[in-house]
């Protein structure tokens, strides 16, 4: 039987002023429980999923909450989570914030309407994570996969594997001694959030791409009438001070992006959150309804403010202006072709894509589907270029999620590596690397016709599944490859595997 690490933690209340700051429990709450060590981990992506609101948050210095690539130590974001906001004229405001802090506890709700673990005592409300092998060696979280609190099941009755990799915990806002948060502070909904986690290591295109479904159930006995669902995130490229953000209304995604130029190597990644599907269960699919930025000196301090950030509004109430015209969609221009309304000042940023408003009555459902995703073009030399590189990752993330990964490849039977594309290339070249199970591979090397090492760089492969792997022509010593042939190798524990490539100049 595995063992599940648990955390002891304080509820993290308050929003830090920057991503940097340290975090601290407010004063007088009680030490909780919680789970902080599950990772969404099948892919390029590791992505750290607590149970109790927040996601792709790093609790601890050690731990990222996105990273990308796996193992490299890089991080992207620094946290992220649900906003959950209402407002009605004739009754008291209400809302369920997860960013810095979390106004959620773990595990479902009762009968009453009531939380039924507000201080994490029960060690089943832990993050349930299923993957390939336990369709054929069933592990410990597939044997006690809670049927009972409405995880998802197949047309047979088992675990429903989505994808990959999927992982299933609950979550409400129903303790109101949780709702301490700047940006809340406000009665409880009795909101109460399944959260499934999926994604695929299959299909290349989706290989930094992580799903995450929030069905949010309404648990109480009155209506949420003006009702908006928030996707909220603090990115961090490289220097959590130097970022800029951007919003693609048709893409529905918020993102950002590094504004400091590559000195060396390639230019850092994109990152951002799209929304594929938002509506209430059995009702039309409305569009997104805004998407804002905003930098760590500005974070809402007040459950007005984050209603107004959560409308489209700057957080005083105003509206956001790109030159001279006002748009619920801030900075959607196009970084790419330097075209349309670009943000400016590069800082601390935040992110938040809102949907809604919805008028939810008692017992009523919405569905909301999500996916992050990073954007990371091999060869590029612009950040621009990782920019576009993300956009077309939240296409491929769209598609996916329609497909639901009908596309996916057979799981590798045995290890392969594809010749190069483009072969012969100029700027950079790819190879395709297919990784069974039991198969473990440590470097990646590139040799010349007479046998000398040129460059090498660990091989982040941590899991089986398919891996694009790529050579930008650069070697060793900082300088560029002469026109040649050149070998690509892959070093694992069942031998090398070669591929020949022609570079050009």
């Amino acid at each position: 039987m595995r063992l599940r690490p648990w955390l002891a933690a304080a509820l993290l209340l308050a929003p830090a002023a920057a991503s940097a700051a340290p975090l601290a429990p407010a004063a007088g709450v009680q030490a909780l429980v919680f789970d902080t060590a599950v990772r969404f981990d099948i892919n390029e992506l590791s992505v750290a999923i607590p149970n109790f609101g927040p996601i792709a948050r790093d609790y601890r210095p050690e731990q990222i909450g996105l990273e990308w690539p796996q193992g490299s130590g890089q991080r992207l974001i620094h946290g992220a989570g649900l906003w959950l906001v209402s407002y009605a004229r004739q009754d008291v405001p209400r809302s369920a914030m997860a960013d810095f802090g979390s106004e959620f506890t773990p595990g479902i709700m009762d009968g009453a309407g009531n939380a039924t673990d507000p201080y994490g005592d029960d060690a089943s409300n832990y993050v349930h994570k299923i993957s390939r092998t336990d369709l054929s060696d069933p592990g410990h979280d597939w044997l006690t996969w809670p049927i009972n609190e409405g995880a998802p099941l197949d047309s047979i009755g088992h675990p429903r594997l989505i994808g990959d990799q999927t992982l299933y915990n609950t979550f409400n806002d129903a303790f109101q001694g949780a709702h301490h948060n700047l940006d809340g502070s406000s009665p409880r909904l009795q909101a109460e959030v399944h959260q499934t986690v999926f994604g695929s290591n299959r299909q290349l295109s989706l290989a930094r791409v992580m799903y995450v479904h929030y069905e949010i159930k309404n648990r109480s006995s009155f209506r949420w009438p003006e009702f908006y669902v928030g996707m909220w995130a603090d990115p961090d490229i490289g220097d959590p001070y130097d970022d800029l953000a951007g919003a693609d209304s048709a893409l529905k995604a918020a993102y950002a992006y590094d504004s400091a130029p590559s000195v060396a190597g390639s230019p850092p990644p994109a990152v951002g959150v799209c929304v594929l599907l938002d509506s209430l269960r059995n009702r039309p699919v409305p569009p997104v309804h805004a998407i804002s930025s905003w930098t760590s000196e500005t974070d809402p301090e007040s459950y007005e403010q984050a209603l107004n950030l959560a409308r489209g509004y700057t957080k005083s109430g105003e509206n956001w202006m790109c030159g001279p015209d006002t748009t619920k969609f801030l900075y959607d221009g196009d970084p790419f072709s330097g075209t349309g309304c670009l943000d400016p000042v590069p800082g601390d940023k935040r992110l938040l894509v809102s949907t809604g408003p919805f008028d939810v009555n008692p017992g009523a459902l919405i569905d909301v589907v999500i996916a992050y995703v990073v954007g990371s073009r091999a060869g590029a030399t612009s950040v621009a270029e990782n920019v576009q590189a993300l956009r077309e990752g939240f296409a491929a993330a769209r598609e996916g999620w329609v497909n639901l990964f009908s596309d996916a490849l057979p799981v590798p039977a045995s290890p392969a590596l594809s010749p190069a594309s483009p072969n012969p290339f100029r700027g950079a070249t790819g190879f395709q690397f297919a990784l069974p199970v039991g198969v473990m591979a440590s470097e990646i090397q590139v040799l010349d016709m007479r046998g000398r090492l040129l460059w090498k760089e660990p091989a982040l492969m941590p899991h089986d599944g398919y891996y694009q792997v790529y050579w930008d022509g650069q070697t060793l010593a900082g300088t560029s490859a002469p026109t040649g042939v050149y070998f690509f190798r892959l070093i694992t524990d069942h031998g090398p595997f070669t591929q020949k490539a022609v570079r050009l100049r």
